[in-house]
């Protein structure tokens, strides 16, 4: 409900009589009752996968092993707890990675030769 059709609900309420008056208040009262467990709902589902602790944000299913926490100044990824790797001052630190087809570097890049071998190539 607007703002708008709160205040109209009540100037209404305002200029009946007064034997209807109670009723229009209980009306206004079921509806911002309603309004009130809606949000409350919503809330609880966004706490799920958002929290909010100790003046950081948590991202991840509440029980999951894996989540992400956004600090003031670092983003960190956590493994059954555990910081796996963050971003923090302009770079990535991470504890063990697993790169699936190559690695650049600056100008160099690490590339698999399709006999299991591995190349350090110059690119761009």
């Amino acid at each position: 409900m607007t703002q708008d059709q709160v205040t109209e609900l009540v100037s209404t309420s305002m200029t009946q009589l007064s034997d209807s008056f109670t009723f229009q208040f209980t009306e206004l009262r079921a509806m911002v009752d309603a309004n009130d467990a809606d949000t409350r709902e919503q809330f609880q589902l966004f706490e799920e996968y958002i929290r909010f602790e100790n003046g950081n944000i948590i991202l991840g299913e509440k029980g999951s092993e894996l989540v992400l926490r956004q600090e003031n100044d670092r983003i960190s990824f956590l493994d059954g707890g555990a910081e796996v790797a963050y971003f923090s001052n302009k770079q990535l630190v991470v504890l063990d990675g697993h790169f699936l087809h190559s690695l650049r570097i600056g100008p160099v890049a690490f590339i698999p030769r399709e006999n299991g071998n591995i190349s350090l190539t110059k690119v761009g």
